[in-house]
This record gives C-alpha cells, sequence and structure tokens, in this order.
C-alpha cells in the first residue's frame, strides 16, 4: 500500500483495533513529513567523478496480497477497509477525519466481507511467494542496479565508475575511489510481486534508494525513494518458458530504474523544497498530437510530436538562481505505454529520442499500431559547466495509433 511514497506492507492477519491503530499510525507519518535537504549549484559545482556504490544488504522480498484463507481475508480485509476510511478523511479535512472514524466499525466490517471473499489459497499463494526468490537466485540484484546506473550515466556529462568488489570501503561502510568527487549510493530496498484474488492479476515491484553525497565533506546533496512496478500477468504467464518473463520483466524495471536514479539525482535542478517535497522544474508543454480529455486516433504509425519552447522562469521562481546563466542543450521526447496518474508515472518507454532546439520531431520507427499511448518532452540544460533536466511535463498527451500501419508518413 503506498502512501504519499511510503509502502505499507499489512500483516496476514489483523483486528479490527489493531487496523485503526495502524491507520492512525500511517495519518502521524503523513502529518510528520521528512526533513528537506538543501542543496545549491555551489554543492554541486566541479563534479566530474563519481562512483556508484550498491549496497550490500539483500533487499526484503514480499508478495502483497489480502490473505491466505478467508479468515485471515477478513482481517485484512477489515484493515484496509480501515485505513482507508481515516486516510481519506483526513485529506478531505478535520469533519471529515472524524466522520471517518465514527464509522470504522462498519466500514471494518465491509472490509473483512470483502476481504473474505477474494483471499488467496494457501497453494496458490506458496507459488506466488516463491515468486522473488526464484528472480533473486540468479540475480544479484544490488549489484545489477548499480552498473545499470553507471551504463546509463554514460552520457550525463559524469564520469560513473563502479569499484572492484573488494575495494576499500568508506567511513560509511561503502566501497569508493579516493579521486571520487561525489558518491552515488543505490540501495534495492524491497523486490516483490502484488495482486489480490484467487487469480489474481500480479505486478513485479521494486522500491529503492538513492542517494548522492558530495566529497570530501560528505555531504548529501539530495536523496530520493523509488517504486516501480511491472505490467500484471497472471502466475502461469510468470511461469511459462522456464520463468523468462520474470527475468524479463526485472531487466526492464532496473532498467527504468537506473535511468530514473541518473535523472532524479546526478541531473536533478535544485529547486528547492515545498515542505519535504523536492521540487522540479517544470519543462517544455507537449502541444500535439494528443489529449488529456478526449483521446484522438493518429492517422501514421510515426506522427510528428509538437511542443512548446521552454521559457526561462524568471528569478523569483529560480530558488537556484542560475536559469539567467542556463543554455539549452536540447529536447527529449518520450512515449510510453502505460501511466499511473495517481503517481504520476509513466512506464514502459517504447520510443525515445534526444535531439537539439528544435520543438518538433517526427517519431523515426513505426510504433505498435492499436496502441494507446503517453508521450511528454523535457529539456537538457547547462548551468556553467554543468548538466541539468527539466522534468517530463505531466501529465503526458496521450493518442491511440491507428488500427493497421499506413504507409503514409505525415
Amino acid at each position: 500500500m503506498i502512501i504519499n511514497d511510503w509502502l505499507f506492507q499489512l500483516p496476514r492477519t489483523i483486528s479490527a483495533r489493531g487496523a485503526a491503530i495502524f491507520a492512525f499510525a500511517c495519518i502521524s507519518l503523513l502529518l510528520a513529513g521528512c526533513a528537506a535537504i538543501p542543496a545549491s549549484l555551489e554543492d554541486r559545482a566541479g563534479i566530474q567523478r563519481v562512483t556508484v556504490m550498491p549496497d550490500t544488504v539483500p533487499p526484503k522480498t514480499n508478495f502483497e496480497t489480502y490473505a491466505v484463507g478467508a479468515g485471515a481475508g477478513m482481517g485484512k480485509g477489515a484493515a484496509r477497509g480501515s485505513l482507508y476510511s481515516v486516510v481519506g478523511g483526513a485529506s478531505g479535512g478535520p469533519l471529515t477525519l472524524l466522520v471517518g472514524i465514527a464509522l470504522l466499525p462498519l466500514i471494518a466490517a465491509g472490509g473483512a466481507v470483502y476481504g473474505a471473499a477474494i483471499a488467496v489459497p494457501a497453494d496458490r499463494a506458496a507459488a506466488i511467494e516463491a515468486l522473488p526468490k526464484q528472480v533473486l537466485a540468479t540475480t544479484a540484484i544490488e549489484r545489477r542496479l548499480a552498473e545499470l546506473v553507471a551504463e546509463a550515466g554514460q552520457d550525463s556529462g559524469y564520469v560513473l565508475t563502479m569499484p572492484p568488489e573488494n575495494a576499500d570501503r568508506s567511513p560509511s561502510g561503502a566501497p569508493v575511489e579516493p579521486e571520487s568527487d561525489a558518491l552515488l549510493e543505490t540501495d534495492v530496498t524491497e523486490f516483490g510481486f502484488r495482486g489480490d484474488g484467487d487469480d489474481p492479476d500480479i505486478a513485479m515491484y521494486i522500491r529503492a534508494k538513492a542517494r548522492l553525497v558530495r566529497m570530501p565533506a560528505h555531504k548529501t546533496l539530495g536523496e530520493s525513494i523509488f517504486l516501480f512496478q511491472s505490467e500484471s500477468l497472471k502466475l502461469n504467464q510468470w511461469l511459462d518458458d522456464g520463468g523468462k518473463p520474470l527475468q524479463t520483466a526485472l531487466d526492464t524495471l532496473l532498467h527504468d530504474l537506473a535511468r530514473d536514479i541518473v535523472d532524479r539525482r546526478l541531473l536533478h535542478y535544485p529547486n528547492g523544497f515545498l515542505g519535504d517535497m523536492e521540487m522540479q522544474l517544470h519543462g517544455p508543454s507537449p502541444l500535439s498530437p494528443g489529449s488529456r480529455l478526449f483521446i484522438p486516433t493518429v492517422d501514421t504509425l510515426q506522427p510528428t510530436l509538437v511542443w512548446n519552447a521552454f521559457s526561462i522562469p524568471d528569478e523569483t521562481a529560480d530558488t537556484a538562481r542560475g536559469m539567467t546563466r542556463a543554455a539549452t542543450l536540447g529536447y527529449e521526447v518520450c512515449i510510453w505505454r502505460q501511466y499511473e496518474p495517481r503517481q504520476w508515472s509513466p512506464r514502459g518507454c517504447i520510443y525515445r529520442h534526444r535531439g537539439g532546439p528544435e520543438t518538433s520531431h517526427t517519431v523515426e520507427a513505426p510504433l505498435p499500431p492499436g496502441t494507446c499511448c503517453f508521450w511528454s518532452v523535457r529539456m537538457r540544460f547547462k548551468v556553467d559547466s554543468d548538466e541539468y533536466l527539466t522534468e517530463w511535463n505531466h501529465p503526458p498527451l496521450e493518442f491511440y495509433t491507428p488500427a493497421t500501419a499506413s504507409d503514409r508518413k505525415p
């Protein structure tokens, strides 16, 4: 369960009283927030060599479902119903929160009935819960992520290196090269599958952390929590062809995660904080094709994407005070097959292009026919000698490709 980027795992059995206590604990976390880490352009200036350091502790493995068996399903369904009531009430204000608390017994009872109805049988749950161990048995996931981060950062303007596994270790316990200007620490904290019901649609997920540390001062310049999830498949589909879909999905998630770590920690422009939320620099706006309301179908598998030129924010909106010295390097477009509105998270990139200062681009390879596509754009720029990125414009524009290939290009 994800609330404000926190992942909650409910136990298999929980009482209604325990559900209420758990719900209040979640509210406490929501109100407490996290400490913001200030960083400036000056803190980042001069970073050239970055050592990518994987954590050595294996991730927690987990499978999220309602429960094994109807009795456990009742308890877990009650817990989730209670939690949704209190969290939803908190977002609606004090009065709504009080109403939600007053209705906890009724909501918990309804959740219990629902949980019992869709509980996972013990034999199927055992097979599903073996999936994470099956994947990790063939992949050193921590080391593999760090290798992909070093690979994804090759065109970032930084020199990313991986220390040998038997290298000397820094005071924090992680291997480090003496000449590094910064350390990029990566940590896969949780790996598992999610699904509800007797024959659930199951999605693989990875939760990770990354922290950028300036050396030799050991100053933290920023840290992020990441959550990536695959498309959902049935259990038998995950196990097809000797479990090949498992490895393919893991490889895709790790590649996407590695790229996002480079984007958010190495190429993030320090634009300040709103409470405990690290602010992104808004990117240019996509214009066509597509819409966010009435989704059109384009007449070609190679549409031309058009966007607005990036407008440099004025000094009052530029916390880091560096955009007046910014030089545009070019634009980057991406087309995805999935988009999760609640997390502003696109997934499954099927086309990516890095170009120059032009504000349009014709897709160079045919897109899959009859497919719903989401696309957005961002800008690459330099301040002094350091390269940065704006965020992808959210939400992306959406369009459908034609059902059959067209010989006519736009």
